[in-house]
């Protein structure tokens, strides 16, 4: 498939990709696990949203879209909480330092898994 130089007509656009996603497997019926989350449409819709509103947003320039490393923060945050039952609340969010989550939603910092200190590398 070559690049079109002029394009193709959004309608017509829009026509060719909903042919395409006819042929996909109905997920929503089978509620396959990790495939799709089905909050509500309510949900969907300020989801739908949100992305209308930060679609030309680069979420890895957290110097410029500070917006977006805050609500990456909360997230993080609130699925930790969801996983342990604990928050960070009482620390300044823009002082908190970065933390990852293992796959057990235990956290990982500098220190290591909730803390502790990785053993050392040789």
């Amino acid at each position: 498939m070559k690049l079109d130089k002029q394009g193709i007509p959004a309608d017509e656009l829009r026509e060719m990709m909903l042919q395409r996603a006819s042929e996909d497997r109905q997920w929503k019926e089978r509620l396959a696990a990790g495939v799709s989350y089905p909050a509500g449409d309510d949900v969907l819709e300020v989801a739908k949203q949100a992305y209308i509103d930060f679609f030309s947003v680069n979420a890895l320039y957290p110097g410029i879209f500070l917006s977006t490393e805050q609500f990456e923060r909360e997230v993080i945050e609130m699925t930790a909480a969801c996983c342990t039952g604990t928050t960070r609340s009482a620390r300044s969010r823009q002082d908190a330092p970065r933390a990852t989550f293992s796959a057990s939603c235990q956290p990982v910092t500098a220190q290591g898994l909730s803390g502790q200190k990785s053993p050392s590398r040789r």
